[in-house]
């Protein structure tokens, strides 16, 4: 009898450890396809923000999206070697919430060039993102589940993108 219990407890046990685990890849799935949103919303919506703002030359409108290449780029290569020392449940929503505003301001703003302080802000906080879930990943999960989580994290770029510029096409409608 005290087998059949320790074999009961191992079981249920491990069935606790694969729905967390599932957890955690569905919601690191959910975070960068609404990453991938945020990170192309400003692409989706560059003909709106010409009329918008009247803006003339295509240099000018393009400079929010260099100033986040850049930032992004930097980021990705600090965020890289430092991300084993932050909290990750603190960083990774401070990250989304901050490229939520910053998706939330070209709304707001009266002056483009607002635009690229604040697009260069989303590329600093989109730079705390990949790396920290794939550590956050490759640190909880099983080596068993890092190939299907890995399968899954690849589609966030393609749904993350359409949802962009879905949402974009549906909204200038």
């Amino acid at each position: 009898k005290c087998y059949t219990m320790t074999v009961e407890k191992a079981r249920r046990r491990k069935m606790e450890k694969n729905k967390r685990q599932s957890l955690l890849i569905a919601l690191c799935w959910t975070v960068y396809v609404l990453a991938y949103v945020a990170r192309y919303s400003y692409n989706a919506n560059i003909n709106p923000i010409i009329s918008d703002y009247g803006i003339l030359q295509k240099s000018i409108v393009s400079t929010p999206q260099t100033l986040f290449f850049f930032a992004y780029g930097i980021g990705q290569v600090v965020n890289g070697f430092m991300c084993r020392r932050y909290n990750k449940r603190v960083v990774i929503p401070i990250a989304l919430a901050v490229s939520g505003v910053c998706n939330f301001v070209p709304f707001i703003a009266n002056d483009f060039s607002v635009l690229n302080a604040v697009w260069m802000l989303n590329g600093v906080a989109q730079s705390f993102l990949w790396t920290s879930i794939i550590f956050s990943l490759s640190n909880s999960l099983d080596k068993s589940r890092l190939p299907q989580a890995t399968f899954i994290m690849s589609s966030t770029v393609a749904l993350g993108t359409f949802l962009a510029y879905g949402l974009s096409a549906l909204f200038t409608t």
